[in-house]
């Protein structure tokens, strides 16, 4: 069964678009690993680099969804559809049983894909806090070896110390 007419052109459209979007996913999910790997070596300057690509890519995935909005919105209009229809199965049925597959194969896809990145993301964040918490420990341990007055104790705050009872002559 065929989409009718009016829908083939918007139903082609978006289908470009979710495969688009399903393509940068997967470059996303790639580029994710490759900064869990820059964050493994704590490699600073990958680690930047890949957020750089990171927001690129996201950039486009925001623009590939304001057009798949505009498309799904003349999908549903040239198929007759209720707009509270947005879903891939009200949509797979009624785009027909080619169209319909391989929107419905797109949208797994697609979530599967959204899905790794949140996972990887998340993974990636606690390695990113994990990092920061180690590197600060350093920076304070080193603060303290370089504290000539003694005022910075090992955690790099400032140390109280006992009180002095101190009297200064000043008008020498």
């Amino acid at each position: 069964m065929h989409p009718p007419d009016a829908m083939t052109r918007p139903a082609h459209e978006l289908e470009q678009i979710l495969t688009a979007q399903l393509a940068g996913y997967r470059r996303l999910v790639a580029l994710l690993e490759e900064k869990r790997e820059a964050v493994r070596r704590a490699d600073m300057t990958a680690i930047v680099r890949q957020g750089e690509k990171e927001h690129d890519i996201v950039g486009k995935l925001a623009d590939l969804d304001r057009r798949r909005e505009s498309t799904l919105d003349a999908l549903l209009a040239a198929g007759g559809l209720d707009p509270s229809q947005r879903t891939i199965d009200a949509l797979a049925r009624a785009l027909g049983a080619d169209a319909g597959e391989r929107l419905r194969r797109l949208g797994a896809d697609l979530r599967d894909a959204v899905e790794s990145v949140r996972t990887t993301s998340s993974v990636i964040r606690g390695a990113v806090e994990t990092l920061h918490q180690h590197v600060t420990g350093i920076l304070q341990g080193v603060q303290t070896m370089l504290s000539r007055a003694g005022v910075y104790g090992q955690r790099g705050r400032v140390v109280g110390g006992p009180d002095v009872a101190l009297s200064v002559d000043v008008k020498r």
